[in-house]
């Protein structure tokens, strides 16, 4: 929470350093919704910091960070899984990866016609 303070009040480096030591934290705990949802929060602010440094290289990292973390948790979000593959699709393009991203970009089609494909809603696409 104090993160999100610093976040708020623009002090970008105690914000990153803390959004850092909290993943790092959220490594070490049992995965439930709410940890889920705080790292992906960590995440997404991390890589929102770094855009406003213009660093890119670790503005991709934290989207394919985000993109493994929400593949392999307990519960995935299919579409919280998209968007974060979009994003890494995007930076990969914004860095001119045009095969990475056209790959990373096909990947988050194929997971969202899996998922509008499914019937029953406890049918989960297999991402691959």
């Amino acid at each position: 929470r104090i993160a999100n303070c610093h976040y708020i009040a623009k002090n970008d480096e105690d914000s990153l350093e803390m959004f850092q030591d909290a993943l790092f934290s959220f490594g070490e705990s049992e995965e439930t919704a709410q940890v889920r949802e705080d790292c992906t929060n960590a995440i997404k602010k991390i890589a929102a910091l770094y855009t406003k440094r213009g660093d890119l290289e670790n503005v991709l990292e934290c989207y394919d960070d985000l993109a493994n973390f929400l593949e392999h948790s307990k519960s995935i979000d299919y579409l919280a899984l998209v968007s974060s593959l979009q994003s890494k699709a995007c930076m990969e393009f914004k860095l001119k990866r045009y095969d990475k991203s056209m790959e990373t970009f096909e990947k988050s089609l194929v997971v969202l016609q899996k998922l509008a494909a499914s019937d029953n809603a406890d049918v989960k696409p297999e991402v691959s």
